[in-house]
């Protein structure tokens, strides 16, 4: 049994066709690539933007 978090061949293909594109490559590729984008995603939720938020909503003195 896969890991949840691992996107398998078949679901792969499933969200392909559930998000409507077309399937011009291998299903083990496209599970290659959903794999690298969920893990893209999950690193941007776990950035702290408490800190960005302060340093990009602040006026920046150092352009004056």
């Amino acid at each position: 049994m896969a890991d949840e978090a691992t996107i398998t061949p078949e679901g792969a293909s499933a969200l392909a066709r559930w998000a409507g594109l077309r399937e011009t490559l291998p299903a083990e590729r496209l599970a290659e690539i959903f794999e690298g984008v969920q893990q893209v995603i999950e690193r941007l939720y776990s950035v702290d933007v408490e800190g960005f938020e302060a340093d990009f909503l602040q006026p920046d003195t150092r352009a004056r």
